[in-house]
């Protein structure tokens, strides 16, 4: 199944491979997304949700406190609740890892946050923006 599912990545960037999208349905190809969105920053205040689903847009790390375009964004799908604990309040965070316990997914970062998404079936997609620039010409 491993094998099936990395032939399916043929076009999204990571480590120097260009994938266009990833999607995710269960938490074993959670380290490929953890590949995808390790050490890359989101701010808080650009969490949208929106009709049983979460948008994450993360913001690569050298240009987190001015980039304008998200390099990767992050859909969580079928979410019935979300906590957020911010005790630091800087809005930007790195993310560290994905991690999947009971039908919830929490994302670790370097900075203290505290970020729980309960879903009742995992499906997350992972868009990588950067080829729509390259493909616009800019």
């Amino acid at each position: 199944m491993w094998g099936a599912f990395k032939r399916f990545l043929s076009n999204f960037w990571m480590n120097s491979i260009e994938i266009r999208s990833i999607e995710i349905s269960n938490p074993e190809q959670l380290l490929l997304a953890n590949d995808c969105v390790h050490d890359l920053f989101f701010n808080l205040d650009d969490l949208i949700v929106q009709e049983g689903s979460i948008r994450f847009v993360i913001l690569f790390q050298g240009g987190w406190r001015g980039a304008v375009d998200p390099l990767v964004v992050m859909i969580i799908r079928n979410v019935t609740r979300m906590e957020v604990r911010d005790t630091e309040r800087v809005s930007w965070y790195d993310v560290n890892t994905l991690k999947w316990e009971d039908g919830c997914l929490t994302v670790a970062t370097g900075i203290p946050l505290e970020l729980k998404i309960w879903v009742s079936s995992l499906h997350i997609t992972l868009l990588n923006c950067e080829d729509k620039r390259k493909e616009a010409g800019s």
